[in-house]
């Protein structure tokens, strides 16, 4: 409870406000005039609630050079219950007061004319009381989002310049690729080469390995193991004895062409008859027509394999090698392909040892053309050089071929190409590059870490307020139900209907609601200037009653009213007496729930009549007025609620009775003044209608001097002297005299009047 205010000062006007200290009971009336200060000292303890400083700060002393507000209360609770505005700043809040003024109107319900965005975000946190924990829960966990979004965002902004193509989620999905430069110096040469599509179209192919002419190694060898089938057997050996016996190189070669000179029957060389000689006998078989025939086909064999081994055939093979390496270097920008294995030195090591192996063998062949020159391990030698030198053409020609398709494939794919489709290529490989350089994977992190929380914040807030959805919609439709009674009480011609949240997106929920009026409905939002609208259809009155209806259900739910602290500032302002009448009975009801009631008004009236009932229920009650201090500054004084209720004629009755009492320091001028006023205002009550409300004492002092037999006012015959006596002294003293405090005044003459 609070107990006292110690001190106000620099806030509005209260300068230095606290005089005498005002010291608070279970109910306490604060009762002043307008623009006394008692929306401020309203707004005070509004920010000491809330811990909401800037409500003290705009309202500083305005007249004064940098005023520092300075506010000092006592709450009970000992050493612990004083709270000091100072510094800017509050020591302490006190949540347990709630406090309805225009603030809380202006908050929570509308702004001017208007329900506001705002009005309905506050109107939903403060229905849900205790409850709105989850609001501000909810509230930091959105500001929280908002603010990894906008971190995301500045992340995203910095790798905007790298994204290419791509859009940011894509870009940041994107791999490193250790090999991006050399794809990306293909994907421009492509580029180059659509644009040049003729030249490429004329790039030469890889040429295949081959040797010149048909050679079989199978057919050579049997060619060199090949004799004359038809030759006599014995002449044959006698001939092969002759050559055996002479073993010098070419003899069989000479002696074959020596025949040519055989022209009768002495020999060309000795001039001796041949006719008897056996071995020139045998020389004609040997040399017969099949030995003939057999020496030409081996000579064709010999130049075969010549063509097909020889070293122009090694060179031609060299030169093709040569030419496909440079035939591949041409293709490097558009299809690069790794350079074929292929050793020519090996091939022409294994090809020169297979041709002098034979051209060995054709010497011996020549020499003995009969003879079987080749035997099976010259045969497998030979075999193993011809498969080797071989294969290494096949696999050289292999690869050629696989080049040669890529090659026509790439020709294609130029001739086919969408330069567009290219230059994106192009794009899509230089973001990839610039995705893997240092500086933007970094930047790539700080985005995907500042998008992992917004994500984080953002399903937490949507986890939350799941979680607690339930417990609102009860709790929402219960505070309905609460506004509707007391707008019932209060005799209110609507209510209101669908009390709910509205989920926009990203916002934190706002209460919405309807009104049901005369069987039609108006929504809180409607603004249409030409159809009933929430300003139009609602008076002043109606809606400062259903802020007050939001105020009061509020409390109606609340479990822990029995601790709260209630502020109301003129909570009746603009109400009927209907509705005056229900405030003061709400009032007086929740004195009796609550710790505390403070009410602050400029009606007297109202707050006397709470004072009677409190006085009735035995609830201690005190009263303060708010009045006029030096250079109008705002002070606390004492408070008479009675007296100022009291008439005019009650007032200056009261002066006179005192001053007749002996009231110590009671001024007689002053009941010189007021005698006159209340000897009228007496007569105009007794007599209505014989002393009308424009008639003075001397006009009535007249009508009685004209009554007739039987008026009422024949009774004063007898005494109309001594009030005309009266009346002449009174009027000296009258305020309708500006000379009335010059009048030289005779205390026992008043005395006797």
């Amino acid at each position: 409870m609070l107990i006292r205010i110690v001190r106000i000062n620099h806030v509005g006007l209260f300068r230095a406000g606290v005089v005498t200290v005002p010291q608070l009971q279970r109910v306490t009336a604060f009762y002043g005039e307008n623009g006394r200060g008692k929306s401020t000292l309203s707004a005070i303890l509004d920010s000491c609630s809330r811990g909401k400083a800037s409500l003290v700060h705009c309202r500083a002393t305005i007249d004064e050079e940098n005023p520092t507000p300075h506010v000092e209360l006592i709450f009970d609770g000992g050493a612990g219950g004083n709270v000091q505005f100072a510094a800017g700043a509050w020591t302490v809040a006190r949540p347990d007061m709630l406090v309805f003024d225009s603030q809380f109107v202006h908050d929570n319900a509308y702004t001017g004319l208007e329900v506001t965005s705002d009005n309905r975000k506050a109107l939903y946190e403060f229905a849900l009381g205790d409850q709105a924990t989850v609001l501000r829960q909810l509230d930091a966990l959105q500001l929280q989002a908002q603010e990894e979004l906008r971190q995301r965002q500045v992340r995203e902004e910095a790798l905007r310049t790298n994204l290419g193509p791509y859009n940011i989620a894509d870009f940041v999905a994107l791999v490193p690729d250790p090999n991006i430069e050399e794809a990306l110096h293909t994907a421009r040469q492509r580029v180059i080469a659509n644009r040049d599509s003729a030249q490429v179209q004329a790039r030469q192919d890889l040429v295949p390995l081959t040797l010149p002419g048909e050679f079989s190694l199978s057919a050579t060898v049997a060619q060199l193991n090949r004799a004359t089938e038809q030759l006599n057997q014995d002449a044959l050996t006698l001939v092969r004895d002759h050559f055996g016996r002479h073993p010098e190189r070419g003899l069989e070669e000479w002696v074959n062409r020596g025949r040519a000179f055989d022209v009768d029957l002495d020999c060309p060389f000795c001039g001796q008859n041949t006719q008897h000689n056996g071995l020139i006998g045998a020389y004609g078989q040997y040399f017969s027509e099949g030995f003939q025939q057999l020496r030409g086909a081996v000579l064709v064999r010999f130049e075969q394999m010549r063509a097909h081994l020889g070293e122009p055939s090694l060179e031609a093979l060299r030169a093709t090698v040569i030419a496909n390496a440079s035939r591949q270097g041409a293709w490097i920008d558009l299809q690069p392909t790794d350079p074929i294995a292929f050793d020519v030195d090996e091939a022409t090591s294994e090809v020169r040892a297979l041709r002098m192996t034979f051209e060995g063998l054709y010497d011996e062949k020549r020499t003995h053309l009969l003879a079987s020159v080749v035997d099976d391990p010259t045969h497998a030698g030979m075999d193993r050089l011809h498969t080797s030198f071989t294969a290494r053409i096949a696999r050289y020609n292999l690869e050629v071929q696989r080049i040669n398709g890529l090659f026509a494939a790439r020709r294609a794919e130029v001739a086919a190409g969408d330069p567009n489709a290219l230059a994106r290529q192009v794009q899509l490989l230089e973001a990839l590059a610039r995705r893997g350089t240092v500086p933007v994977m970094e930047a790539v992190r700080g985005y995907v870490n500042a998008n992992n929380a917004y994500i984080a914040a953002s399903n937490a807030r949507t986890t939350l307020r799941q979680q607690h959805d339930g417990a609102m919609a009860t709790m929402l439709e219960q505070y309905q139900d609460r506004i509707n009674v007391r707008l019932r009480e209060f005799r209110a011609g609507f209510s209101i209907e669908g009390f709910g949240p509205s989920h926009a997106a990203g916002q934190t929920p706002r209460a919405t609601f309807r009104i049901a009026l005369r069987g039609e409905y108006i929504t809180e939002l409607q603004h249409d200037e030409n159809e009933p609208s929430f300003p139009t259809a609602l008076s002043d009155g109606d809606r400062r009653t259903l802020a007050l209806a939001f105020f009061l259900a509020r409390l109606d739910l609340d479990l822990n009213l029995a601790q709260k602290i209630l502020v109301f500032d003129d909570p009746m302002a603009s109400f009927d007496r209907n509705r005056k009448d229900a405030t003061i009975r709400i009032v007086a009801e929740l004195a009796g729930r609550c710790n505390q009631v403070i009410v602050l008004s400029h009606d007297a009236y109202f707050l006397h009549e709470i004072e009677t009932r409190m006085r009735m229920s035995a609830t201690a009650f005190a009263a303060h007025k708010i009045g006029y201090g030096a250079n109008d500054d705002a002070v606390f004084t004492t408070c008479d609620l009675g007296g100022e209720c009291s008439s005019e004629y009650m007032r200056n009755y009261a002066l006179l009775a005192g001053y007749l009492a002996g009231a110590q320091n009671t001024n007689a001028r002053p009941v010189a003044g007021a005698l006159r006023i209340l000897v009228e205002e007496f007569y105009k009550v007794r007599y209505p209608t014989e002393f009308t409300l424009t008639m003075t004492l001397g006009g009535f002092i007249d009508a009685i001097r004209a009554a007739l037999a039987g008026s009422p006012l024949a009774n004063f015959a007898a005494n109309v002297d001594a009030l005309e006596r009266f009346n002449v002294f009174a009027r000296r003293f009258h305020h309708s005299n500006p000379n009335a405090q010059n009048e030289p005044l005779n205390e026992h003459e008043l005395r006797q009047f």
